[in-house]
């Protein structure tokens, strides 16, 4: 099917769906899934709002986080994790904050004041992991404690979980790709990315694969058993979002033209390329995890608030 513009060579793929949200009109920022897809986490009125995403309701607004430079969100958006200035004590900080309550549970103290470049919520809730110069910092959230202290050359600017929260991944300089098991915190592999410089990393579901997000340019995907570099998906625009298919044989990309492509593991072959239909061109579209459809959260035509259009992927 043509798209309805008239663009690109790829083929159009029309909305499958609308849900309004409980948001209003106010300008909305920095939309991200939660690992299993159910929640959606965004910043609204400087406030950090959790969004059912089948049914549009808000699950939780979040107040009182001081000036945040990163943010994640648990399964089933029960928790989020930020980090950034405390207005209150002009210091940086790890906060967890439960979602029902909007009360924060715990505080993050990293020790001499370093800071820190990325974070992650595993998927359960228990975990925190902070990217920091000296590497990456494992914290366990009921207790507050620093329960992994692991070193990387260089520091690390970005982590990720494993879907299933057994696994941890983390940029090192180089564009080097480390990963560790969560549970004892012994080191699992170490594969080179080939990008100089990663913005984003993500794990596959089997754990075999972990893939590498530079904005500008490609997202590569590695083999963690060999090192070896399965796939090198180009994007026509900046990235802006991928996740691996739930099967582990493929991953799913999107750029800022509204483009996409779904790519086998196997072969590093594109299986399809496919742009979204107008009127929807929306520059940052989501890859919902398990790469079974891509959602945009868009403005009302009325423009008193916003709703999540989906787009099942081919």
């Amino acid at each position: 099917m043509a798209c309805q513009d008239g663009g690109g060579d790829a083929s159009c793929v029309a909305s499958s769906g609308t849900v309004r949200t409980e948001l209003d009109a106010a300008e909305v920022a920095g939309p991200q899934f939660s690992a299993d897809g159910g929640h959606l986490l965004a910043e609204q009125d400087g406030k950090l709002v959790v969004i059912d995403a089948a049914t549009g309701k808000v699950a939780g607004r979040i107040s009182g986080t001081g000036r945040r430079d990163f943010e994640a969100l648990s399964d089933g958006g029960t928790s989020v994790a930020a980090y950034g200035l405390d207005g209150g004590s002009a210091l940086h900080r790890t906060g967890v904050w439960e979602t029902a309550s909007g009360k924060e549970a715990q505080t993050l103290v990293e020790q001499g004041g370093t800071e820190v470049a990325g974070l992650a919520v595993s998927p359960d809730g228990k975990q925190v992991a902070t990217a920091t110069g000296t590497g990456v910092h494992l914290w366990d959230v009921r207790t507050g404690r620093l329960t992994g202290d692991l070193k990387v050359d260089g520091g690390s600017g970005t982590v990720a979980f494993a879907p299933d929260g057994k696994l941890l991944a983390a940029t090192g300089s180089g564009g080097k790709l480390l990963l560790w098991d969560t549970a004892t915190g012994k080191a699992q592999g170490e594969v080179d990315s080939g990008r100089d410089s990663v913005t984003s990393i993500a794990v596959s579901p089997d754990g075999k694969y972990v893939a590498a997000l530079e904005e500008s340019g490609p997202v590569t995907a590695v083999e963690v058993a060999t090192g070896r570099q399965v796939a090198v998906v180009p994007a026509s625009g900046f990235v802006a979002g991928m996740a691996f298919g739930s099967d582990s044989s493929t991953i799913v990309t999107t750029s800022s033209d509204a483009k996409a492509s779904r790519t086998g593991l196997a072969d590093g072959k594109a299986v399809r390329t496919f742009e979204v239909c107008a009127p929807y061109r929306t520059s940052d579209l989501m890859v919902v995890p398990g790469g079974a459809a891509l959602v945009g959260l868009e403005k009302t035509a009325d423009g008193s608030g916003y709703e999540l259009v989906t787009f099942a992927v081919p």
